[in-house]
């Protein structure tokens, strides 16, 4: 496989981004129906967080996408703990799962958390997504089930939800000007 190549996205990538990410979430959770949630949007979302692309370097194929806070900005989840950088929608295209992509991403954000002092990284995750729970995994991420679910204006709206968080140690190495 060629270099991936991660940015952010702009206006001519949210079409793509959002069918990547519709496709992916359908690929585990099976087709559903658009939700009403203008989070689902990546130019909704991109108005207030980064929204991260991976592409293939050789052929500019667009290969998946994550959602970050921005640092110092507003978190994603309700829950999240102070020092913590929070993601969400990490999204694979099929076609380029199991070449690295998922994990090119996550490890996009912690550079970003590191960079930014942040001391931790947390994330939100579905029952079904197995190989998204072995990737945390691998890279380190915990389990933590005292914020299991998902609370939307302060009343918890689904239960099923895994929270996983990746501690930290301060990098004195890397500075700004990386991410």
């Amino acid at each position: 496989m060629s270099r991936i190549e991660i940015t952010r996205a702009g206006t001519d990538d949210f079409d793509a981004v959002d069918e990547a990410v519709e496709a992916a979430y359908a690929y585990d959770y099976g087709p559903r129906k658009r939700s009403p949630d203008p989070e689902q949007s990546s130019s909704y979302r991109a108005q207030g967080f980064d929204v991260w692309i991976a592409r293939d370097a050789a052929t500019g194929a667009l290969l998946g996408s994550v959602t970050t806070r921005r640092p110092g900005g507003g978190a994603i989840h309700e829950d999240i703990h102070a020092g913590e950088l929070d993601f969400r929608l990490l999204a694979t295209v099929w076609n380029a799962r199991r070449r690295g992509v998922g994990k090119a991403l996550v490890e996009h954000v912690i550079r970003i958390a590191e960079a930014h002092g942040y001391e931790a990284v947390f994330l939100k995750s579905g029952p079904e997504m197995f190989g998204a729970h072995r990737l945390y995994e691998h890279l380190g991420f915990v389990r933590d089930e005292s914020r299991r679910g998902l609370i939307r204006d302060g009343v918890r709206v689904r239960d099923d939800l895994h929270a996983f968080v990746l501690g930290l140690t301060p990098r004195t190495d890397m500075t700004r000007s990386h991410i």
